[in-house]
């Protein structure tokens, strides 16, 4: 692959926006080149807030074929945090370019490429970098333009093939750079394959999530792993799109000092989670908009030895007009010093629990940690027609009518399941439900009697027949 060389060219040294002579700055800072290793450097010494160099950046480019290129920049020194660089107007983001073609030339003209680069030292910093120093490298980057990699073993080709929405394979640990995101497109369509390594990224809660999907997403991989290890970070994910979780291990920022992290996952889009696990010492998974279905998986609040009076849920549920179905899967809360955490909580959103197996740790230090809490006073609805429970907060929600919450008083587990005495399998205990006021079906059923009060039939898939008209007595209602 070609390497295209990058002779600069010093234009003009500027300080809040005059130009200045002999390439220094009005307040005697200086910006000039040096020979180094591999590249020319840019040195910055003596800058203050307002100071600016400006140059050029020209390139050769002697390939057969087209080429994918980006520049990149390389900064030592104390301005490292302060500066910002463009090239050709276009602000370096993780400290690169976006990735662009270069067809193959079809003359020496086209060979050449020229960069406008400014690297400015703003004039929001504070004084803390008056009178810093830097060295510089740019360098610009290129590949095979249909490059596609089987398995991506690099950061530079996990960010090549992210920019264009390939579906990725990891072929070996890779650990982002600090602050590092990576954005899937409104229109791409892109599934991350962790393949037993582990991708690690670094990202401050006010730098946003480690992985933005705007399109549409799959994570696979059952024994890989995809974390934020910084500590009260940002998210590992947030879902505006479409988010499907196959297998694989998603780990949350840390909770440390007092402070707490995002939510390893959150969802504002369309969520379906197949298996794999998610884990947070803040919590699992925050539900915070669109639909959501959970059919199975490992979702688990790790306990932290920081006593830190925060909630902590494993599956946080939001606002008006979210709809979470759960289905499945292994729901636990490990928290041992919390304050009101909970498994399951609803704040503002819909949710059907149809199974599933929810557990709070059974020595919580508190006592306040539930399966189920309703937030603060939220009305939310949320019925629960199935699964298995470690504590009595999930009888307030069991579905009315036809199920109930079964103790095992031997392990203290609470079954919600169909009550026995309004489930029908045939005419007779059809007619006896109905006596008592409600019938869930469990197979089709022929009826011939009457009712004489008022009467609530759930259908359950199956078929009610009446083999007769049906008399409806002592203004009874019937409800079906």
């Amino acid at each position: 692959m070609p390497t295209p060389r990058s002779p600069w060219v010093t234009k003009w040294s500027i300080s809040l926006g005059v130009e200045q002579a002999n390439n220094t700055f009005a307040n005697k800072g200086t910006a000039f080149f040096t020979e180094g290793k591999t590249n020319k450097e840019l040195n910055l010494s003596n800058m203050t807030p307002g100071d600016e160099a400006r140059f050029t950046i020209q390139v050769t480019n002697n390939s057969n074929v087209t080429i994918q290129y980006r520049v990149k920049w390389i900064v030592d020194g104390e301005l490292y945090d302060a500066l910002t660089a463009t090239v050709d107007g276009e602000a370096l983001v993780n400290n690169t370019t976006a990735w662009a073609e270069w067809a193959i030339p079809a003359n020496d003209a086209e060979k050449v490429k020229t960069f406008e680069v400014s690297v400015l030292l703003p004039t929001a910093v504070g004084n803390e970098f008056q009178n810093k120093n830097a060295s510089i490298q740019f360098v610009v980057e290129a590949i095979q333009g249909n490059a596609i990699f089987d398995e991506v073993k690099s950061v530079d080709q996990l960010m090549l093939a992210m920019e264009r929405g390939d579906n990725i394979t990891l072929g070996a640990d890779i650990a982002l750079s600090d602050n590092t995101a990576l954005t899937i497109a409104q229109d791409a369509v892109t599934t991350i394959d962790l393949a037993g390594y582990k991708l690690t990224g670094n990202r401050e809660k006010s730098a946003g999530a480690l992985i933005v999907n705007n399109g549409t997403l799959t994570i696979l991989g059952t024994t890989g792993t995809l974390t934020n290890e910084t500590a009260n970070g940002a998210a590992v994910i947030e879902n505006n799109g479409k988010l499907t979780i196959e297998s694989g291990n998603i780990v949350g920022a840390p909770l440390v000092d007092g402070g707490y992290p995002k939510y390893p996952v959150i969802s504002l889009g369309e969520l379906i989670i197949n298996n794999g696990s998610i884990s947070g010492e803040r919590g699992a998974l925050s539900i915070e908009g669109g639909n959501a279905v959970i059919n199975n998986g490992t979702f688990v609040v790790e306990d932290t030895a920081d006593d830190v009076a925060v909630s902590r849920y494993t599956i946080n549920c939001e606002n008006a007009g979210t709809n979470v179905v759960i289905n499945g899967g292994h729901f636990e809360n490990k928290t041992t010093v919390s304050n009101g955490s909970a498994v399951v909580t609803p704040r503002g959103a819909s949710i059907s629990i149809y199974g599933g197996d929810f557990r709070d740790p059974q020595d919580d230090t508190y006592g306040n940690t539930d399966n189920i809490h309703q937030y603060m006073g939220y009305s939310a609805p949320v019925y629960v027609y199935g699964g298995t429970f470690s504590d009595a907060s999930v009888k307030k929600f069991v579905a009315p009518d036809f199920y109930e919450a079964a103790l095992d008083t031997a392990t203290g587990i609470y079954t919600v399941q169909v009550k026995d005495e309004v489930l029908a399998t045939d005419s007779a205990t059809l007619g006896t439900a109905i006596a008592n006021g409600s019938a869930f079906l469990g197979n089709d059923v022929q009826y011939s009697g009457s009712f004489n009060n008022d009467t609530v039939i759930g259908l359950n898939g199956n078929t009610f027949e009446a083999t007769n008209t049906l008399p409806l007595g002592n203004n009874a209602d019937l409800t079906m």
